[in-house]
């Protein structure tokens, strides 16, 4: 322009030569020239374009500045140079596509649809863009924001854009041109310029709204961008709520559809499964109750983002409730076999408001078509699209007897009063456009089963049957030749109809009665157990029995599954007694007539009596068993032991026809149908059978712990006829060991069976044989024919037999009582059953002075002892080791009457025959000696012992002795077996030590000197014998000492001590020195040499003079005298002054 207003830019990075001319030559850079080239009108022609050099913008040589001033162009060359893209971006997460011109651009001139985005890859991938935003900064940029559908299709796209090997552009030179309408250079899609850079879409989508159309069963999911449907949709992650606080009922969508594209919308079908379902649970009947919800699960987007789950149900944006109004869409089927018919509804229905009395079925559409309205049925209570009826029996029967109608598919139509049904939006039935394709079943199946009988009625007083079917039948086709009547489901009884009826109903109904004839009655009523109550009246029949109104025949109810009568009413008429056939009194049998079948197991045995003629002499019986007759009018009982036992014992009764009765009370027993005997009858025997036969052993019991033997017999034995001896017990049936026995107690009196109680003596013998009668395999019995008789005095018949019953003796033994024997030293100890004394236990015995142990001044536990068994080995004699029986004897209290003298003995002390422990005494509460016998026999020497070394003496008695009462001087010694005794001990020798049964005496210096002087006496163990005399010394009872024979020593040891002197002495008046010595010494073996003697002074031992002695005049004992030695001790007067001193002292 003209003016300084006018578009204008100043240069900032152009450059200019250095040349001083009068000319400037200004290179302009690309910045500065794009911004030109940016500005509307400027520099676009030589007309519009001038320069203005702003001040000291240029210099002269000399220093001269420019004027300020605009200056026309001279020359002007417009630009000729095509643009080029350079390179260009893609933000797929923004939308955003980024390109780099090499000039500015006419952004007027940008047409986006002739770019194209292309993956050089693939040939089917080319995409122009169709519109969008752009802008342009820096004039030489340009940011295109990829429309909202061009963006989704990139992305839907899959072979476009997914990396930046995938993403290439492409552009006609329609694209843009620049200022000079230079278009841009073509980039083809041959040779597309590849992204140089790409930014994949990280962006999750969202769901942006969604729609429910309950009409048509439509959900619709829109999301803000496009999600992979194809590859990613789950369905079953979509869940539809009743509340979006606190849900009660939330359904999952399981197999809707919706088309296989993939969109920013997702529309889902529901299918009829799903629809259905959500009626059932009556969930999105309105917007109320239907709410949406779904995990990340649900979908993703074209590059695999998860959808942003809709963790909290949220309301449809939309929701179009359901106004269709609901029709039947098909009549499915019909089945006239089983009444079930299938109607299948355009929609879910609230089964709450069906209303089957609003069905009709007709034969056809005009008003006079056959018609049956329905009445009843049975329908599923759910809510569903497709029906079920099941017809009520009357109405399918009435369809089945109404002419033509369903006799086709066609003639089988359906018509629909009002109210017939609503859906679950209570949309009102409407009844179908074409129903004569609609209302017609698609499927018909005719009746071809047979008729089923139901159930019957009978009445056995007027002989009623009633027979009740499942659909009408034809009456005139009844063969009741071919019903069978039995007693339970299976048969065990029954009988056939002759086919002989009356009063017969025959009509097209359910049902049929008639009469049964008095033939068949009667028959029946001769079965026992047959169709005498609801419990025993079932009924089959054979093929062809009667037809139904189609003439198809009933099918045969096999004898293995027969039906139940549903009503009964039983027999009422009493029975009559006829006969008395028979009474066998050998076998206990009887048989009685009546005038019909007869239940024997109702008798009743107290209403039944035998009695004489005269009816003086009767008996009731107590206890009859049925045998026979729950088939015919005869009953056989078999009379009860005891019964037949009185009849017998019962004199003037049942031993004669003519005084043999039976009559019957009021109630004795029923009929088959439970009819009591209502009269007191009787009748006279017509055959009478005695008791003939000889008794013979049942069995027999025996029981080891009470000692008693039961024997039971087939009759009635006289017990006063026994003889035990021809009872044997024996262990096997061969090979075996026996034993008869001896004697017993038996019951008496007349019965089937004697009890035995076992002698004790038999029953410790039997005890003592370990192989016979321990246990039930060991023990047999044989009886001759002399062990019995009944009371006709017929024998019993031999018989050998297992045990029946065998208990084995569980009864520990016990100590009954015992003695003691103080002479013998003997324990008598007497128990309540043999014993096994292999078994007994000395040292489990004691002895006690009181009863309560706690309290005994004296007690002793045996140690030892030797048991003998005495009298079948129950009781036992111990023969007290002679420890014990010393012990014994030195207790003062313990023995010396029975007040205190106790026995206590453990559990193992001995056991009986089969291991029992014996039953215990305790200590507390001992067991009191029947018996002593006090000890009367006097000790005896049995040997002694002697040390003549020391001197010690020792001698032993047979039993405890008082050592107090020892009388020293009545023991000698002697020298020889028969000689007399040397030398009898005095007072010089004492008593050193005692046992009970032991003295030891220690013999005194004067008697062991004295002894030794004896020769030949006690020198060697062969010299050596001792006897006592005459109550030398008393045992424990004071019994004294018998006087012993002369015994050889029984341990003896020589003196091996050598003699020492003791002292000595001076006699000088008498010229004589006396030397004493520790014992007894021979003077004539003094030697007399010299230095046998020698004189010391102790003060001096230097002082010795040796004496050697004169003659020796004597001796006594140990002491020796020796003279003649005056003139040897005179030359030594200070030696025997000191010597004489030294005794002084």
């Amino acid at each position: 322009g003209n003016n300084t207003s006018s578009p204008n830019y100043t240069l900032q990075f152009s450059s200019n030569s250095q040349l001083d001319s009068d000319s400037v030559v200004l290179y302009i850079n690309d910045y500065d020239l794009n911004i030109i080239k940016s500005i509307d009108l400027l520099a676009i022609g030589s007309e519009s374009s001038r320069i203005q050099l702003g001040a000291e913008t240029v210099h002269d040589t000399v220093g001269n500045y420019n004027d300020v001033q605009l200056t026309a162009l001279s020359a002007f060359t417009s630009d000729s140079t095509p643009p080029s893209i350079l390179n260009f971006t893609l933000d797929m997460d923004n939308g955003l596509l980024n390109i780099t011109f090499s000039e500015t651009i006419e952004s007027s001139t940008v047409d986006l649809p002739s770019l194209s985005l292309l993956n050089e890859h693939s040939l089917n991938s080319l995409f122009p863009l169709t519109s969008g935003e752009f802008y342009f900064y820096q004039y030489l940029y340009m940011t295109i924001f990829l429309s909202y559908s061009d963006l989704n299709f990139i992305k839907i796209n899959t072979q476009l854009a997914y990396s930046q090997n995938s993403t290439s552009l492409a552009v006609s030179n329609s694209f843009a041109t620049d200022k000079f309408s230079n278009p841009i250079n073509v980039i083809l899609s041959t040779n597309p310029i590849m992204a140089a850079s790409f930014l994949s879409d990280t962006t999750r989508p969202t769901l942006t709204n969604f729609t429910m159309d309950a009409s048509i069963g439509l959900i619709i999911l829109s999301f803000d961008e496009a999600v992979d449907v194809v590859g990613t949709f789950n369905l079953t992650d979509i869940l539809l709520h009743d509340d979006a606080e606190d849900p009660t009922v939330v359904y999952r969508l399981i197999n809707s559809t919706t088309p296989p594209i993939n969109s920013d919308t997702i529309t889902l079908t529901l299918s009829v499964y799903d629809r259905n379902q959500l009626a059932i649970n009556q969930l999105c009947l309105t917007s109320s109750n239907c709410f949406i919800s779904f995990s990340y699960r649900l979908v993703s987007d074209m590059n695999n983002n998860h959808v942003i789950a809709l963790t909290a149900p949220e309301g449809f944006t939309v929701f179009i409730n359901d106004t269709t109004l609901p029709t039947l869409a098909q009549f499915i089927n019909f089945d006239l076999n089983t009444g079930i018919a299938i109607f299948s509804f355009s929609e879910t229905l609230n089964i709450s408001t069906f209303n089957i009395s609003a069905i009709t079925f007709t034969a056809g559409f005009s008003p006079s078509s056959s018609r049956v309205t329905l009445t009843g049925g049975d329908i599923l209570p759910e809510n569903t699209n497709v029906v079920t009826i099941k017809l009520s029996t009357l109405d399918l029967g009435e369809i089945k007897r109404t002419p033509i109608l369903c006799t086709d598919r066609q003639l089988c139509g359906l018509l629909f009063s009002q109210n017939f049904v609503r859906d679950l939006n209570g949309n009102e039935f409407t009844n179908p456009i074409n129903p004569l394709i609609s209302n017609i079943p698609l499927i018909l199946y005719l009746d071809n089963l047979p008729p089923n009988l139901l159930y019957f009625d009978l009445d056995m007083n007027t002989g009623l049957l009633l027979l009740e079917f499942n659909e009408p039948i034809f009456g005139l086709t009844l063969r009741s030749d071919f019903i069978t009547f039995q007693n339970n489901v299976t048969s065990s009884r029954s009988f056939k109809l002759t086919g002989v009826v009356s009063g017969l109903t025959s009509q097209n109904q359910f049902n049929i009665s008639f009469l049964l004839s008095i033939g068949d009655l009667l028959s029946i009523k001769s079965i026992s157990g047959l169709l005498t109550s609801i419990n025993d009246t079932f009924i089959t029949f054979d093929d062809g029995l009667i037809s139904d109104v189609a003439q198809i025949s009933i099918e045969s109810i096999p004898d293995d599954n027969a039906i139940q009568v549903r009503e009964f009413t039983p027999d009422h008429t009493s029975p009559q007694l006829i006969r008395f056939p028979s009474l066998d009194l050998n076998t206990g049998f009887m048989v009685i007539s009546f005038n019909e079948p007869i239940n024997v197991f109702t008798s009743v045995s107290s209403l039944f009596v035998l009695e004489n003629s005269l009816s003086t002499i009767n008996y009731t019986f107590d206890s009859l068993s049925p045998s026979f007759g729950s088939e015919n009018a005869s009953v056989g009982l078999s009379l009860s032991p005891e019964d037949v036992k009185q009849v017998k014992i019962i004199s003037g009764l049942g031993d004669t026809e003519s005084n043999a009765f039976i009559k019957l009370l009021p109630g004795a027993i029923r009929d088959v149908t439970g009819n009591p005997f209502s009269v007191t009858d009787r009748a006279i025997v017509i055959d009478l059978i005695p008791d003939n036969s000889n008794p013979e052993l049942l069995y027999f019991d025996l029981d080891m712990n009470e000692g008693t033997l039961l024997l039971e017999f087939n009759d009635i034995i006289d017990s006063l006829t026994a003889m035990f001896s021809q009872i044997t017990l024996q262990s096997s049936l061969v090979l075996f060991t026996e034993y008869s026995l001896t004697g017993g107690i038996a019951t008496s009196g007349a019965d089937y069976n004697f009890t035995v109680s076992l002698s004790f003596y038999d029953l410790n013998q039997i005890r003592r044989l370990q192989d016979l009668a321990t246990n039930k395999n060991n023990t047999y019995i044989s009886v001759s024919g002399f062990l019995l008789q009944d009371i006709n005095g017929r024998s019993i018949l031999p018989r050998t037999t297992q045990v029946r019953q065998f208990i084995v003796d569980s009864t520990p033994p016990r100590v009954v009582n015992f003695t003691i024997d103080l002479n013998t030293g003997h324990i008598v100890i007497q128990f309540s059953e043999q014993v096994n004394i292999t078994s007994l236990l000395i040292n489990q015995l004691s002895l006690q002075s009181s009863s309560n142990r706690s309290h005994s001044e004296e007690y002793l536990t045996l140690t030892s002892g030797t048991p003998y068994p005495l009298d079948s080995h129950h009781i036992v004699n111990i023969s007290l080791a002679s420890t014990d029986l010393d012990i014994l004897k030195g207790m003062t209290l313990l023995w010396n009457s029975t007040n205190n003298t106790y026995l206590s003995v453990t559990d193992l002390f001995i056991k009986d025959m089969v291991g029992l422990n014996i039953d215990p005494i305790l200590q507390q509460n001992a067991l009191q000696a029947s018996f002593i016998s006090i000890d009367n026999t006097r000790p005896q020497l049995i040997f002694f012992n002697l040390d003549f070394d020391t001197g010690v003496l020792l001698l032993a008695f047979d039993e405890n002795i008082a050592v107090q009462t020892l009388i020293i001087n009545r023991i000698a010694l002697s020298n020889t077996l028969s000689g007399p005794p040397l030398f009898s001990l005095t007072s010089d020798t004492n008593l050193i030590n005692a046992t009970i049964n032991t003295v030891s005496l220690q013999i005194g210096n004067n008697d062991l000197n004295a002894i030794k002087e004896l020769e030949d006496l006690c020198k060697t163990n062969t010299t050596t014998f001792l006897k006592v005399f005459m109550a030398v010394i008393e045992d424990t009872n004071r019994n004294p000492a018998t006087e012993s024979s002369i015994f050889p020593v029984n341990i003896y040891i020589p003196d091996m001590s050598s003699p020492s002197l003791v002292s000595f002495s001076l006699d000088f008046n008498l010229d004589q020195l006396y030397l004493t010595f520790s014992e007894s010494v021979r003077a004539d073996l003094v030697n007399s040499s010299n230095n046998a003697i020698a004189l010391v002074d102790p003060s001096d031992l230097n002082a010795t003079s040796y004496v050697s002695p004169g003659n020796v005049i004597g001796s006594d004992n140990a002491v020796i005298s020796i003279n003649g030695l005056k003139d040897i001790i005179d030359g030594f007067v200070n030696l025997i002054n000191k010597l004489h001193s030294l005794f002084d002292t």
